[in-house]
């Protein structure tokens, strides 16, 4: 299995990139793809969907440096990537 990997990106802060991810994560899980949710931004915001009990989501943290070096080890273990980015005024 090779993981698709989508990105939410937008330079500019507050247009709705975090929902948008989540949104889309959370639909794809929902129709059965295995799904992670990788957060980039530096406050977290989306590691509070990992609180819930959503089957075949998996939220992380990518703000850490090793992150883009683990993506090949994630797009083998899931069907759908979905990096939700910081904008740069964030």
């Amino acid at each position: 299995m090779t993981g698709k990997i989508v990105s939410v990106a937008n330079s500019k802060g507050g247009v709705g990139k975090s929902t948008k991810a989540a949104n889309l994560a959370i639909d794809a899980a929902n129709k059965g793809l295995n799904v992670l949710l990788v957060d980039s931004e530096k406050s977290g915001t989306m590691l509070d969907y990992g609180n819930r009990d959503i089957e075949n989501l998996t939220v992380i943290n990518g703000y850490e440096k090793a992150f883009p070096k683990m993506l090949d080890v994630y797009r083998n273990s899931y069907d759908l990537i979905m990096v939700d980015t910081a904008g740069v005024n964030a």
